[in-house]
Formats: structure tokens, sequence, C-alpha cells
């Protein structure tokens, strides 16, 4: 496809029936965030994280936010993910996006933080 403009890329994000996020375990990474997670989550869709578990950052926000379902390495229950996925179970993925924790990352909230902190 070469190369993708970031309207584009935002445009197949909210037509898609769930989000793979990658993500890894290392303590000396702890606490970093990608902003890939945060434009996830904005999109209130189910997000597969593969070596994302309840221990990653990325993996407990995902938790939290509602809308992420931690597969760790478990390469079965990715499998099961992904197959309940295509038999179109969207139910069964049992996401609930928790609005309070997903709005407070919205450009707005973090602006008036920021804003906040500087005073």
């Amino acid at each position: 496809m070469g190369n993708v403009s970031r309207d584009d890329v935002l445009s197949i994000t909210k037509q898609s029936d769930m989000l793979l996020f990658l993500d890894w375990e290392d303590q000396g990474m702890d606490g970093i965030l990608t902003s890939k997670i945060f434009e996830y989550i904005a999109t209130r869709k189910p997000i597969l994280g593969v070596g994302a578990t309840e221990n990653t950052s990325s993996g407990a926000l995902m938790i939290k936010a509602g809308v992420g379902i931690a597969a760790g390495h478990d390469v079965q229950k990715i499998a099961s993910i992904i197959e309940t996925l295509l038999k179109s179970d969207k139910v069964a993925l049992k996401i609930h996006p928790n609005e309070k924790i997903i709005n407070e990352f919205t450009r707005k909230k973090q602006a008036e933080k920021l804003l906040y902190l500087m005073q």
C-alpha cells in the first residue's frame, strides 16, 4: 500500500471490528504508553492486546477503559478471540467502554491537566 495518510488510517481504524495492539513486558519500560493505545481506546472498539497483560501499562489501561482484551502470549486465547470475532459474535467479546476513564484522555482534558500543572 505504500504510505497511507493519517486521515485514511483513522478512517480504516473506525471501520475495523477489532484493533490489534502489540505490547511487551519490560521492567525498564513500565509506565510508558504509546499514542497508538490512546487512539485505539478513543474508538471504543475491542482491542486485542497481544503481549499485553494486566501487568503491562497498556494492558492495564485497556482493561480499565473497558475496551481491551489482554491476551498476553497465550496462542490459544488469541486464536479463540479471533475465532469469536470471525463468527460475528461481537457480544461475546465482552467489552464495556468506561466513558469516565476514556474521557480522561481527551485532548481537552489533557490540556486542562497541563494548564493546571503549569499554574
